[in-house]
């Protein structure tokens, strides 16, 4: 009996010193991987760099939502992955000072994005909103 309680004790010190090494054994290898943010002092970290890019949104002012699926969030998150959104203009805004500002801005939108996303930008809209209106069920007749 005496032998068998020195044997158990023996096992279990064995046990506790592997889970020690172990266990140090993790922690080190943990810090030498670990690269530091700024290693020389006198040289100014670039933070712009490490920033995640964030594209702000264009606007495309309609008078008439038809075919843009507004309020769609299927319609959204695609225009949105295009970097632009349509809005709605209310009729009560709408003179002859505001279209032609709409009008330009438009332009000006619609020329961006053929420079960002190619001049096929429109039919690939086009397509992804019908895919969108197939999926959501908001495809008539």
């Amino acid at each position: 009996m005496n032998g068998n309680f020195h044997i158990l004790k023996l096992v279990f010190a064995v046990f506790l010193l592997l889970l020690i090494c172990l266990k140090a054994e993790a922690q080190t290898s943990i810090e030498e991987n670990m690269p530091t943010r700024k290693v020389d002092k006198k040289v100014k970290e670039d933070k712009k760099k490490y920033r995640p890019k964030s594209e702000k949104l264009m606007y495309i002012y309609k008078r008439r939502t038809n075919g843009t699926l507004y309020g769609n969030p299927c319609a959204l998150s695609v225009t949105r992955k295009m970097g632009f959104e349509y809005m709605a203009q209310e009729k009560s805004t709408i003179d002859l000072k505001s279209y032609w500002e709409r009008f330009f801005h438009n332009g000006w939108v619609k020329t961006k994005l053929v420079l960002r996303r190619g001049p096929w930008w429109k039919i690939t809209v086009n397509k992804r909103l019908k895919e969108c209106q197939g999926s959501t069920g908001d495809r008539t007749g």
